[in-house]
C-alpha cells in the first residue's frame, strides 16, 4: 500500500489551504497567515547561540514569557527559564550575559 511521503502531505495541506483561501484580499491572507503561526511551538521566540561558562554551544530564546536556555539541537524543550517576573536585572558586560532572579539565594 502506497503511503505519501512528508513532503507529499504538506503539499496536499498547503494546496488545500491554498484553495480555501483563493480570492481574499492581501491583509485577509496575512492575518490568516498569523493565525496558523502563532499555534506553532517556537512563534515569538527569538534564538541567540551562546556559549556557557563551560564551553557547551546552548542557544539563548527571549519570548513574552521570559528567557529561556536550550540545547541547540532541540529549541523546543528549555533546560532552565527564568520567568520575566523572577528576573531582577540583566546585564552584559563585554562577552558575559548576567541573568539576576528576584531571590537573593538563586545562582547567577
Amino acid at each position: 500500500m502506497y503511503s505519501p511521503s512528508p513532503r507529499e502531505e504538506w503539499e496536499a495541506k498547503i494546496a488545500k489551504f491554498h484553495a480555501k483561501h483563493r480570492g481574499m484580499s492581501r491583509a485577509e491572507a496575512m492575518l490568516e497567515y498569523l493565525k496558523v503561526g502563532q499555534d506553532l511551538e517556537t512563534y515569538g521566540i527569538s534564538y541567540y547561540d551562546i556559549t556557557n561558562k563551560k564551553g557547551s554551544e546552548l542557544a539563548l530564546g527571549v519570548d513574552c514569557l521570559g528567557i529561556n536556555v536550550y540545547n541547540r539541537e532541540d529549541r523546543l524543550n528549555p533546560k532552565i527559564n527564568f520567568p520575566w517576573s523572577e528576573i531582577n536585572r540583566i546585564s552584559y558586560d563585554n562577552q558575559n550575559f548576567i541573568v539576576k532572579l528576584t531571590d537573593k539565594k538563586s545562582p547567577k
